[in-house]
């Protein structure tokens, strides 16, 4: 495998044009939340997974204010806090890959779970990526599938 390295930018003033996608919207909101400063997502699409996501960053210390048309996303700086209780992200995959990482940054004890059909869907792959990182996960169950229990890193 190659190395590379990649230099962090300072500052971002930009503004992208894309169509309402529950992907892209999930992504972004991770990124708003985890970048510095204000976010604004115009025509982000609104349904019940990103609903879910935008829950799940509350609960982890993020500032979303939900707008007319728009989302303004508060950035932490990567600075988030253990949740008080359990996430429960439903069906909502996206959510629960992204916020299990992003809960390794709160420097405290999380649990994530999600509805009947997530908790059968695999998700070590992951757990298994974050080791290295200095974050502990794991199955709460011991099957490589949500719920899942984050506790301190290195962060």
């Amino acid at each position: 495998m190659k190395r590379r390295t990649v230099q962090p930018v300072t500052t971002v003033n930009a503004e992208v044009i894309v169509p309402g996608s529950k992907s892209l919207t999930a992504r972004a909101l991770v990124i708003g939340a985890l970048g510095r400063g204000e976010t604004v997502l115009r025509n982000a699409l609104v349904a019940g997974d990103i609903h879910d996501m935008i829950q799940g960053l509350e609960a982890l210390g993020v500032r979303i204010d939900r707008g007319t048309g728009c989302l303004r996303i508060l950035g932490t700086g990567g600075r988030l806090i253990p949740p008080e209780i359990p996430l429960f992200l439903g069906g909502a995959g996206t959510a629960v890959r992204f916020l299990t990482a992003a809960a390794g940054l709160s420097g405290g004890r999380a649990m994530i779970d999600g509805n009947k059909r997530m908790r059968e869907r695999p998700i070590q792959d992951l757990l298994d990526g974050l080791a290295p990182l200095g974050i502990r996960a794991r199955a709460a169950r011991g099957n490589g599938c949500p719920p899942v229990v984050i506790e301190k890193g290195r962060f």
